[in-house]
């Protein structure tokens, strides 16, 4: 099994994230396992619009009923910037996976374009692998 790690604003979540998560599931195979994970406070992009519960709200209500989607407030219950790096490491040590099912994160190719701009972008790959959609 991997799972899938997909972050993002979800600010709303639309048929097109929906969409990326199921092109990633498929690819990543059949028992994949795909974790959303809004984000609480994101350091490129203007604030949500939705409040963060109304996005978890949401978002859990677009992935009932599918047992390979699962969401995290993980980034939603921090009180700092949501940064990836910090969110992979957390992933990587935490319960939400089997210990020997890699992460893989799952970005759009608009997200991957501005990669070189994110925090200490180039260790990503040190706890993922990487699936750009």
């Amino acid at each position: 099994m991997i799972v899938g790690i997909y972050g993002g604003g979800f600010d709303p979540v639309h048929l097109g994230h929906m969409g990326v998560a199921e092109v990633a599931r498929r690819t990543l195979g059949g028992d994949a396992r795909i974790i959303f994970i809004p984000t609480g406070a994101p350091p490129h992009r203007p604030v949500a619009i939705a409040s963060a519960r109304n996005r978890l709200r949401l978002l859990r209500a677009a992935t009932d009923g599918n047992p390979h989607y699962h969401v995290s407030a993980y980034e939603c219950d921090k009180a700092a910037t949501s940064w990836t790096i910090d969110t992979l490491r957390h992933f990587s040590a935490a319960p939400h996976r089997p210990a020997d099912a890699p992460l893989c994160l799952i970005m759009g190719s608009d997200a991957f374009k501005t990669i070189d701009r994110w925090r200490r972008w180039r260790e990503l790959l040190d706890y993922a692998g990487m699936l750009v959609v």
